[in-house]
């Protein structure tokens, strides 16, 4: 095959620029699916870091301050960097709240209730399903309907009376309490069937529950938080309060969601899912799917178990170690997030010939082209570039790997190529 120079009049017959969209996703270690692309950016991808070593086998990991609480498959309570049995035992995976001077922690399964800091464990006599701090007080149910109210700056005081620890009985048409969150200064109070805050300014008799919405039945479990948006799954998909907007987020997911035992998590303005997924393909994978308001979303295929997010941070257990999630970094079996593979690409519909490739980016990435006769792969620094590749075939694929970047325009300019007569 001979590419011949052409006349300015048959230049644009023989040559062509065409912006190459990617528009797939793969990884390193294993199949990513892509729910969700935004266009001129790669996607926010998270990465993880291994805290406990798998000297000790645990179901959840809980990290506060200086403090470490890990959960065993047998229920035993294991803390300290050591993981050492703290002689306490829950009956599942114990709800977990922070402590306000960050150094710690409650965990508790409804029935038994242990503050864990760096110091050690202690047993507490305030059990809950779910728990938070806020205005001063610790705020607990166990049965989803009797709230309880610590006594202000003491939430270690369990006298009942007036100043002190009290409770609110709190039936309501919107079922009984799943969760409680601190949210934009405000107690949610996620019910069964809707959202409601509760009103806890000045007295403790003009303590008050307030409507905010109501909804198809809620997954408890499915519902994170973080100090401005509250995520959560109900029967008929995904609902966000506070300051994130459920439209900014992936609906690609919701339908293809199993909600049997899911796990939510939430940091920054993205939300994790611990649930098995009905792909495309009608296959189902186990993973855990990361979604951020930008519309991008996407599924890791590895087992996460005990997914948590506690204070600023998001955990969660594989093969009996605990790991914590990362902004950067590969995941799990060595998965890289960013990594973004275009459709094939013929230029002609016959030979041809990639002369070369324009990129505007921020940030560093490499970029490997493939056809059926062979491959290139050029580093880019980022900015404006324009590099030679001179590539021949009939088929053309790019694919991008970045650990952080945002690619803002590719385009690539072929050449049609003639036989020899």
């Amino acid at each position: 095959m001979i590419f011949y120079e052409k006349s300015a009049a048959q230049y644009s017959s023989y040559k062509k620029r065409m912006r190459i969209p990617l528009e797939g996703g793969e990884s390193e270690g294993g199949y990513l699916q892509n729910f969700c692309l935004r266009d001129g950016y790669l996607g926010g991808g998270v990465g993880s870091e291994q805290v406990t070593d798998g000297s000790v086998q645990i179901s959840a990991l809980f990290c506060v301050g200086g403090a470490i609480a890990g959960y065993a498959p047998s229920g035993k309570l294991c803390v300290g960097s050591a993981l050492a049995d703290s002689g306490f035992a829950f009956t599942g995976i114990p709800d977990c709240v922070a402590l306000p001077d960050g150094d710690g922690m409650l965990l508790s399964d409804g029935q038994t209730c242990v503050s864990v800091t760096s110091a050690g464990a202690n047993k507490l006599t305030l059990p809950f399903r779910t728990a938070v701090f806020a205005y001063g007080r610790l705020w607990r149910t166990s049965d989803g309907v009797r709230l309880y109210y610590g006594a202000l700056d003491d939430y270690k005081e369990a006298a009942v009376g007036r100043g002190q620890t009290g409770y609110i009985d709190s039936p309501d048409a919107k079922g009984k309490i799943l969760r409680l969150f601190f949210v934009k200064n405000e107690i949610l109070v996620l019910r069964e069937y809707g959202l409601q805050k509760l009103v806890a300014h000045g007295d403790e008799e003009e303590f008050a529950f307030e409507d905010i919405l109501s909804c198809a039945a809620v997954n408890g479990g499915s519902a994170a938080a973080t100090q401005n948006a509250l995520f959560w799954l109900t029967a008929e998909g995904f609902r966000v309060w506070g300051d994130a907007k459920v439209n900014g987020y992936s609906q690609f997911f919701t339908p293809h969601v199993s909600l049997d035992s899911v796990r939510g998590a939430a940091c920054g303005d993205r939300y994790f899912l611990q649930s098995q997924y009905t792909l495309p393909d009608g296959t189902v994978a186990e993973g855990l799917g990361v979604f951020d308001a930008q519309g991008g979303g996407y599924l890791i295929p590895q087992k996460a178990e005990g997914l948590v997010s506690v204070q600023n941070g998001v955990f969660f257990t594989h093969g009996g170690k605990g790991y914590t999630v990362t902004e950067k970094g590969n995941f799990l079996g060595g998965i890289a997030h960013r990594v973004w593979q275009s459709a094939p690409t013929q230029p002609f519909g016959c030979r041809a010939l990639l002369g070369e490739v324009c990129v505007r980016s921020k940030g560093p990435f490499l970029l490997q082209i493939k056809s059926d006769e062979g491959s290139r792969a050029l580093c880019f620094a980022g900015g404006l570039c324009r590099k030679r590749v001179l590539l021949a075939g009939t088929v053309f694929s790019f694919r991008v790997q970045a650990e952080e970047c945002e690619l803002y325009a590719l385009s690539a300019v072929f050449q049609r190529g003639e036989d020899k007569v």
